[in-house]
């Protein structure tokens, strides 16, 4: 019998995960929700997929070029964990993934955090 080596994904309280790979949220999940938003988009990779699927390139092979660096196992995972958490879901011929509705509202707080980390980086910069 073949054992399941997927990592546990984590899923939003009060909402019902797109798969069967979830797992509680920890303590501190459960009680931050500033926590609980990071842990969804924490990862190297996260971020750029979400973008990739925000802007129109949904589909795998477009979002495997458009994250340069990321491997197959790792795109896939992530995917996974990102419909678990509610905030994409395939298509309906499952070829192309697509944002939620709170995926959207994620990307509408990604923009603002990409504003924040331009003006941040202008910052430093100036004070190097």
């Amino acid at each position: 019998m073949a054992v399941d080596r997927r990592p546990p994904v984590r899923h939003i309280a009060g909402m019902e995960p797109q798969s069967d790979h979830s797992r509680p949220l920890g303590l501190l999940e459960r009680t931050c929700p500033v926590r609980t938003a990071i842990g969804v988009i924490s990862g190297k990779w996260k971020p750029s997929i979400l973008r990739g699927i925000h802007e129109g390139r949904g589909r795998y092979g477009e979002l495997r070029r458009e994250v340069a660096g990321i491997s197959d196992q790792t795109l896939t995972r992530h995917l996974r964990e990102l419909c678990a958490d509610g905030v994409i879901a395939r298509g309906v011929d499952d070829a192309q993934y697509r944002l939620t509705v709170q995926g959207e509202q994620l990307a509408d707080i990604m923009d603002a955090l990409d504003t924040w980390g331009t003006a941040y980086l202008q910052l430093r910069r100036g004070a190097e």
